[in-house]
């Protein structure tokens, strides 16, 4: 629960409020925690956020193509016509389609995994491996089988689903039939390309200071990165564990998944290098912010309706949350379509 010592954030010098956002949202990255937060600055905010013409659609547009007829407009009778402020459903990356979409001020931001980690995620949650031919019939034997030789099993499975260089073909990478680029300049290419088109890149292994991070550069408030840590188990995007793991399997991984190696590891330097920006009291903020994650998780499942305070601190104002935050810290993209479409359209 929260305590009495917390205190407020003391702004250092000029800093700009930026509502409008662009999220590319990576699959198995964490990506469904930097959205639900997303929906919810949109909301609190009274910003539009863009939303599929069909309610529930998780995706917008096909492919890197989005046209007029397959997003919602601001209505009429929204506080803020002909804007849109928020992009954070599933699309890929095609800059000239959305600086026309957005506004010039639009700051683009993204996530990253590391690469085996993140598909190791997606072969469960997404139950890949029911889609291996001749494979092996438990899960966690499939996934070995498929790190073995996973250019064997490439030409073996019966699913559309992304299962090489996936964060790459998201970001908009000039993939070829076998979902490669044909030499690492090239990749390095779009990769430099991609570091002067965005904002932030974040690192889901790192995702509280990537968040912090995130927050400074938009001159957001602590409140508005808020997350229910649990939100993470739901979302399956948690760590499994599955033992030693040979090294020739990573190896082997490693070789036909290139392209999302060299851009994780690009951003991941980047990200550390924006960090050291910040100065020695980076850290002491995000262990502040932690502690209030922490708190909050706590608050939001307890049984008190009793509304919890965050006094003034050296890193936020005064703040609270109550249990109508709770329910849309653990609101689902489905669920805050409908409630963001009922908010627009009535």
């Amino acid at each position: 629960m929260p305590d009495s010592s917390e205190s407020s954030e003391e702004e250092g010098g000029l800093c700009i409020l930026n509502t409008d956002v662009v999220f590319i949202y990576t699959p198995a990255c964490g990506s469904e925690v930097v959205q639900s937060i997303l929906f919810r600055f949109g909301y609190q905010k009274d910003l539009f956020v863009t939303l599929p013409v069909r309610p529930g659609n998780p995706s917008i547009g096909s492919g890197d193509v989005i046209r007029d007829e397959d997003f919602l407009h601001p209505s009429v009778n929204f506080s803020r016509p002909n804007q849109l402020n928020i992009l954070a459903h599933r699309t890929r990356y095609n800059k000239d389609t959305m600086r026309k979409m957005f506004p010039e001020t639009t700051r683009y931001i993204t996530i990253l995994r590391h690469p085996l980690r993140r598909f190791e995620t997606d072969f469960f949650a997404s139950q890949i491996y029911r889609y291996l031919r001749e494979g092996s019939s438990s899960s966690a034997a499939s996934l070995k089988d498929y790190l073995n030789d996973p250019k064997y099993w490439e030409s073996r499975k019966s699913t559309s689903s992304c299962t090489r260089n996936c964060m790459s073909a998201v970001l908009g990478f000039p993939l070829d039939d076998t979902m490669n680029v044909r030499d690492t300049q090239t990749a390095m290419d779009v990769i430099k390309q991609l570091e002067s088109d965005f904002a932030l890149v974040l690192i889901f292994e790192y995702l509280d200071q990537s968040l912090v991070l995130l927050k400074r550069h938009m001159c957001w408030k602590v409140q508005d990165i808020i997350y229910d840590t649990r939100f993470l188990f739901l979302s399956k995007v948690h760590n499994f564990d599955y033992r030693a793991r040979p090294e020739n399997l990573a190896d082997s991984f490693r070789r036909l998944n290139m392209v999302d190696y060299l851009l994780y590891d690009h951003f991941n330097r980047t990200l550390w290098a924006k960090i050291a920006e910040e100065g020695p009291e980076f850290d002491e903020e995000v262990d502040c912010y932690r502690n209030i994650l922490k708190k909050v998780t706590q608050y939001c499942h307890t049984n008190t309706n009793k509304t919890a305070f965050f006094r003034t601190h050296k890193w936020h104002e005064k703040f609270k949350v109550n249990k109508d935050m709770c329910k849309m810290l653990l609101r689902r993209s489905k669920e805050w379509d409908g409630f963001l479409r009922r908010r627009y359209y009535v």
